[in-house]
């Protein structure tokens, strides 16, 4: 039976911070294994089990200092062992946790359980953005302030900016770092949903020749023999829908298409999609007009990559009702967390370049494992019982 050191190969690499040393790496270790190992609570509860004797003030100092230190780090490994693959489309996806969004709660939203002070923590809006391709991944965020919360914390609105300006920081950061690993801009696509939909962000695209493909409004406009008109208008919801299976979901996609000249985003295609036996109707405009339909849902298809993943690392290190502490505090937790996820899907891509496939269930049990085998260690002092105890935990 094949056990990847998961465990290993992730504190190896939290020990090449520029800042690593005795007390800090021992801290950094001791807190991956708290939050990967399936104990899921509170800074807390790692102080109260005794493991390594560290106090919370010591993660908490361990955690704010090193986070400049994990962005230099993921950029490291990312140049190490992601290599960008000249034939492979890479799609650059951007959304935001908010908590809600048109008076509805938002999927995988940015909030935590405050269970000291009563209530919910809101103030931790972040706006995602994940790179993904066959061969190559890489993800960053940046933490949205609102104006309320500024002015209620600052009294004054210095330094804010809107969700907008700070999806142009990330898209031009990222796209800039895939040319100048190689990438060509027509290999590049971006994607965001219909809130994101703006002529600075189209600019953008325009200014780095790549392409998009994001949701849009019912009431975006188009020209059609000399005259405007929306989308919703456009496609007649009673007309014939054509119907196909998603390549990826599997699951039913009626649709209708055109190609139109927009007021404001040129000449593009237009999809109306309608999923399964739902009404509801949404809209996506993409620069290629030759995109057909299948190519268009396997790229909404990772697009839903960012949608979910903010969702699933809080599912990961169960922060659906976990207090992580004040802003500054919570912020640097979000930099370790999705960082740890990252490596796990950095070393699941490893495995799989070598034939062995491992989904991240796997790898999560493969490293509570070595965890508790680690553990037990300091109980088992003698050989004969060591062995035993491994080998009923590696029988499950």
């Amino acid at each position: 039976m094949f056990f990847p050191p998961i465990r290993e190969f992730i504190h190896q690499s939290l020990k090449t911070f520029p800042s690593s040393y005795g007390s800090q790496n021992i801290n950094m270790a001791a807190l991956c294994d708290h939050l990967i190992a399936g104990r899921r609570k509170s800074i807390q509860s790692l102080e109260r089990t005794g493991t390594d004797n560290i106090s919370a003030r010591k993660i908490r100092y361990s955690l704010l200092r090193s986070r400049p230190y994990l962005q230099i780090l993921k950029e490291d490994l990312s140049g190490r062992f992601s290599n960008i693959n000249g034939r492979e489309r890479i799609v650059v996806s951007l959304d935001d946790t908010s908590t809600r969004r048109y008076g509805k709660d938002v999927h995988g939203a940015a909030y935590q359980h405050n269970h000291v002070g009563g209530g919910t923590q809101f103030e931790n809006i972040i706006v995602d953005c994940w790179i993904t391709s066959l061969s190559y991944f890489n993800y960053d965020f940046i933490q949205y302030l609102p104006k309320k919360f500024l002015q209620r914390n600052q009294g004054h609105l210095e330094g804010f900016k809107t969700k907008i300006n700070l999806a142009k920081q990330l898209f031009t950061k990222q796209l800039t770092q895939l040319l100048l690993k190689g990438a060509r801009p027509k290999q590049l696509c971006c994607t965001t949903d219909s809130w994101y939909l703006c002529e600075e962000l189209y600019k953008l695209f325009g200014k780095f020749k790549v392409n998009f493909v994001m949701g849009t409004k019912k009431n975006t406009q188009y020209f059609l023999f000399g005259k405007l008109q929306t989308l919703e208008k456009g496609f007649v919801s009673n007309a014939k829908w054509r119907f196909i299976t998603n390549p990826v979901t599997k699951t039913k996609i009626y649709y209708q298409e055109k190609e139109i000249n927009t007021l404001i985003y040129g000449r593009c295609k237009a999809f109306a999609i309608r999923q399964g036996n739902s009404s509801n109707i949404k809209y996506y405009l993409t620069n290629l007009v030759k995109m057909t339909i299948q190519t268009f849902s396997k790229r909404w298809s990772d697009h839903w990559e960012v949608e979910n993943l903010h969702a699933k690392i809080k599912k990961f290190f169960g922060f659906e009702d976990c207090y992580s502490g004040k802003q500054d505090f919570n912020l640097c937790y979000w930099e370790l967390s999705y960082f740890l996820y990252y490596l796990f899907r950095l070393y699941q891509e490893q495995l799989r370049k070598k034939g062995i496939n491992y989904t991240l269930l796997k790898l999560w049990e493969c490293y509570c494992t070595d965890y508790d085998i680690s553990k037990a260690k300091k109980h088992f002092y003698s050989k004969s019982k060591m062995k035993s105890f491994k080998k009923r935990i590696l029988a499950g």
